[in-house]
């Protein structure tokens, strides 16, 4: 919980508290992949963070899973998770 509460982009130097900022200054490609049922972190927030980042391919998972959507815990979410990752790794997207 202490890791959730503390680690705000937003108050990352220079950013003084402007979590759109900090987003905004992101300049990587980013595969944003949240899950669509995850009431922790809804995807109505993703989406809008998604939207601050520069270079972000948002794929939510349609899994039933919740919070831990992103785990793989069916073969059905394994294989979107796989289907979406590989191809965004082999872009050439990654850290050289």
């Amino acid at each position: 919980m202490r890791t959730w509460q503390k680690h705000d982009v937003g108050v990352t130097p220079p950013f003084n508290g402007d979590v759109e900022a900090a987003l905004s200054a992101v300049k990587v490609p980013v595969l944003y992949m949240p899950s669509e049922t995850n009431l922790y972190f809804p995807l109505t927030d993703a989406r809008c963070e998604s939207a601050f980042l520069s270079d972000c391919s948002f794929v939510p998972v349609p899994s039933l899973w919740g919070h831990i959507g992103g785990v793989g815990s069916t073969p059905a979410d394994t294989k979107f998770l796989n289907d979406h990752i590989a191809p965004f790794m082999e872009s050439g997207t990654r850290a050289q």
